[in-house]
């Protein structure tokens, strides 16, 4: 399943949001692709005008486009790809800021296509300052974003190529279900005297698994599944890189043959296809609403929203009587209002 080519990419560089967001693409590549990170910092965003290494990552085993180690990261969307990193090669060779460059590799990622970048490569090897050096540019990305089709989502998303075939990324549904006309709702509401249904979503979320969770409606208990990862820093955004909500069946087996362990979030019932999923490495987390079928094992059934919490989150928000009106409907059902 496949949102975004090298052609997207190509046309992706040329505007001004792609300086700002291709390192928030590549860290969620990064988190999507690897289990052994043991630190890893790719500012975003206006953060991207800070001095500094563009990324630094460091994971324990090698992947296929993860060198084991300690490797150096510098970004570039400009139109000539080779300048850029000319740049970045002389001044962080020189100055390399903390890191010893004969036990790191130095990695240029440019969304550009640079067909003689492994000459470039192989030149810049011959200097012997580096433990290694690459070169990352569309089609390498390309390639990079196909293993990792919950990240292809998102960027299509992002870049307004809406991704189809019955899927939905996770940030993308919490984007829709939290804004109001009036309020934009937070988690904190979701979470209200569920303390300990959302440890227990966290501690069987593991690959291999399939969990399901039940509230007044699916939508609710989506919402309630993303709402256990989001308040916590640690596991957040690897849950947004390797999560998606998929609609039907087919789309569904299409993702599960992916080596990569995903999150696979189903917005149907099918015990078969989401078994078969589960025996290829992959989380399968179930919303279900109350009239979903009662076989399923491992349910996590919510209890009603605390009220006081509710009122407490709200109050934070604006004045309760002027919004209740605004509410979705299911929140008002669970909170029996």
């Amino acid at each position: 399943m496949k949102w975004i080519d090298s052609t997207d990419l190509r046309s992706w560089a040329t505007r001004r949001d792609c300086q700002e967001t291709l390192p928030h693409l590549v860290r969620k590549l990064i988190r999507a692709t690897s289990n052994t990170i043991q630190n890893i910092k790719f500012p975003s965003g206006e953060s991207v005008l800070l001095g500094g290494w563009d990324g630094i990552l460091e994971v324990t085993q090698e992947t296929d486009y993860l060198p084991a180690g300690t490797s150096l990261w510098e970004f570039g969307a400009s139109k000539d790809p080779k300048g850029k990193a000319d740049n970045d090669y002389a001044k962080r060779s020189a100055k390399p800021i903390g890191s010893n460059p004969a036990e790191s590799t130095f990695i240029f990622v440019t969304p550009r296509l640079w067909q003689n970048g492994n000459d470039w490569v192989t030149e810049k090897k011959k200097d012997g300052i580096w433990k290694n050096i690459k070169v990352y540019d569309s089609e390498t990305l390309d390639e990079w974003i196909e293993t990792a089709p919950t990240v292809g989502s998102w960027l299509a998303k992002h870049i307004g190529k809406y991704p189809e075939g019955g899927i939905q990324p996770t940030d993308d549904f919490w984007e829709e279900w939290a804004s109001g006309t009036k309020i934009r709702l937070n988690t904190e509401i979701l979470l209200g005297g569920r303390k300990a249904e959302q440890d227990k979503l966290i501690e069987l979320c593991k690959p291999s698994s399939i969990i399901s969770v039940q509230g007044i409606s699916r939508e609710e208990s989506l919402a309630f599944i993303i709402s256990c990862f989001k308040t916590n820093p640690d596991i957040e955004e690897d849950f947004f890189s390797r999560s998606i909500i998929v609609d039907n069946a087919n789309a569904f087996r299409e993702l599960s043959v992916h080596d990569k362990p995903l999150i696979l979030i189903p917005r149907f019932e099918d015990s078969g296809v989401l078994n078969r999923a589960m025996q290829k490495g992959h989380t399968v987390i179930v919303p279900l609403g109350a009239d979903s079928s009662n076989s399923w094992s491992n349910k996590i059934v919510l209890p009603q929203i605390e009220r006081e919490t509710f009122i407490s989150a709200l109050a934070k928000l604006a004045c309760l009587k002027s919004l209740l009106k605004d509410f979705p409907k299911n929140l008002q059902e669970t909170l029996q209002f």
